[in-house]
């Protein structure tokens, strides 16, 4: 099939999105010591693209190569949640990597803290 267009939504006309933009800027603004926003804001802000939209989230006087740092970041981050979110439509691929991350763990906390009961309260022998 041949498309004709593309449609982006950055507004939240097509789709609800303004609660995830909301907190991918809060992530960001969080990580780098900023105030958050609130949802009411993030709606003011949107619109022209990310650049914009993290622009009018920083406060202002923010010196530009720290403004381009974040704006990269955000970007970064955006795009790991769109992988994360595509992978998860794939309900093998997911469930594989998911019990790949669960054999790579080692032992669980839970498995310690039993460990140490036996030893050190119950005295009982265990593996």
């Amino acid at each position: 099939m041949k498309y004709q267009a593309i449609l982006f939504d950055m507004d939240g006309t097509l789709l609800d999105t303004l609660t995830d933009m909301q907190a991918a800027v809060n992530y960001i603004l969080e990580k780098y010591g900023y105030p958050t926003r609130t949802l009411g804001e993030v709606r003011r802000f949107v619109g022209n693209g990310a650049g914009p939209l993290i622009h009018r989230a920083l406060p202002q006087g923010v010196d530009p190569d720290r403004e381009a740092e974040i704006l990269a970041d955000y970007r970064a981050y955006c795009d790991a949640e769109r992988r994360m979110a595509e992978t998860y439509e794939n309900r093998e691929t997911w469930n594989r990597m998911s019990l790949h991350n669960i054999a790579r763990s080692g032992i669980f906390a839970a498995d310690r803290a039993v460990a140490e009961y036996a030893d050190n309260i119950w005295d009982v022998p265990h593996r």
